[in-house]
């Protein structure tokens, strides 16, 4: 009697077993399934010209599957837990308004309604074992691969051959070298701490070989933001500082050919401006800020629309006011002039609050100094770019700042939760 017993049990067990392992291997499928469009921001995002693009279909399939496996009862909730999201909904639906009036960024327009989607269906259980520095360690390595493809390609020392813009690229190194950096001054751990140097030495070379005055501005910004976090933190190394700065230097120093190039090019362009000559780089910035000011001044309520701004450039290109070269750029090469003039004091403020928000609620957050270092950088670039209006910057500030914040805020709901 006891053999057949035995046998049914030890089937019975092998049966839960398996079940176990396939019930596993289905969470795990659907849990990778549903990250997807996460990990492409901190991945091939950067290494196609089109890679922004990829998510206007990643982003609405993993919507459906995620409704289909897990339904869609705790998504209202999660809406009303993320702040951020309130923001982003804010911003989509003034974009929508000014769609249907005077014309929006397509841009800003698709990045604000695929993250609006993604965020508010992505299960916050889903991001505990995903750590924000694990994230900037893996696009710090998919920069390397995206520097390798301009190599092969014969493009890596001609900054306008890459397959983006390098200006994106740079904005992006800009902080993740900025963040490493922050890592290797506060991990505990010796070996986390040789990664980190590690990584922000990579980070440096694609941020060196963009060629972008802007984002080394902001590289600039962001390490003495970060300087001063860790000095009131009381967590700065300065063995770490020391060779943090040794590996600069040497990055510097093995890149020194483009940089002395990009140097002498910016000297040549403030001899032309002297000369009055005002069709280089800096020349064409002057231009566009100039016809911002005339524009603001008109049209400071409301603004002249997306489409609207372009037009009355052209008309001041015209008249003579600036070059027909400066008038057909789509925007004014700072992000505040262009959202003023675009948009108004309301799409102004609408845009600032992507930079008051988070300051405000990084207040007892861990992740403070990283926050107001990405601000940092966006900020910088800011003043000759447009980081929260084109595709791959804006998108990777929105999920940063969403990596960030996110935990601190359901943090705060699960303590006012066991108050109650």
């Amino acid at each position: 009697m006891a053999g057949p017993i035995h046998t049914a049990v030890s089937v019975g067990t092998m049966q839960k077993t398996v079940q176990k392992i396939v019930n596993f291997d289905k969470n795990l499928i659907i849990h990778s399934i549903i990250l997807l469009p996460l990990f492409w921001v901190f991945s091939g995002v950067f290494a196609f010209a089109n890679g922004d693009k990829i998510l206007n279909v990643l982003v609405p399939l993993v919507v459906i599957a995620r409704i289909y496996f897990l339904g869609y009862k705790d998504i209202l909730s999660n809406i009303k837990q993320n702040k951020l999201l309130w923001l982003l909904v804010a911003n989509l639906l003034f974009a929508i308004v000014a769609y249907f009036t005077y014309g929006v960024s397509s841009s800003r327009f698709r990045i604000l309604s695929l993250s609006v989607l993604y965020l508010a269906i992505l299960p916050p259980s889903y991001l505990e074992k995903i750590t924000f520095k694990n994230l900037v360690w893996i696009l710090s390595g998919s920069l390397v691969v995206f520097m390798f493809i301009q190599y092969f390609d014969g493009s890596l020392f001609s900054r306008g051959s890459w397959s983006i813009n390098p200006i994106r690229i740079g904005i992006i190194s800009a902080f993740l070298a900025n963040a490493s950096l922050y890592f290797a001054i506060t991990e505990q751990d010796k070996k986390h701490k040789s990664i980190a140097l590690f990584f922000a030495i990579i980070a440096l070379f694609p941020l060196i070989l963009s060629a972008s005055r802007g984002p080394w501005l902001a590289f600039g910004a962001g390490s003495l933001m970060l300087i001063a976090r860790t000095v009131n933190l009381k967590v700065l190394n300065y063995k770490v500082v020391f060779g943090s700065v040794l590996v600069l230097l040497s990055v510097t120093v093995m890149l020194k050919q483009p940089i002395a190039k990009r140097i002498d090019t910016t000297l040549y362009e403030v001899q032309q401006i002297q000369s009055n000559n005002m069709e280089t780089s800096i020349g064409l910035r002057l231009q566009m800020w100039k016809a911002g000011v005339e524009i603001i001044k008109s049209h400071w309520l409301l603004g002249v629309g997306d489409a609207g701004q372009q037009e009355v450039k052209e008309q001041m290109a015209n008249e003579d006011f600036i070059s027909h070269e400066a008038a057909r750029f789509s925007h004014l090469h700072n992000q505040w002039m262009d959202d003023l003039a675009s948009y108004g004091v309301f799409g102004l403020f609408a845009i600032l609050l992507f930079v008051i928000y988070p300051l405000c609620s990084s207040k007892g957050t861990d992740n403070k100094t990283l926050i107001w270092v990405l601000i940092s950088v966006y900020l910088t670039v800011s003043l000759t770019d447009v980081p929260l209006e084109r595709s791959h910057p804006f998108v990777f500030y929105i999920f940063c700042m969403y990596m960030l914040l996110r935990k601190h805020e359901v943090m705060k709901t699960t303590t006012r939760k066991e108050c109650k």
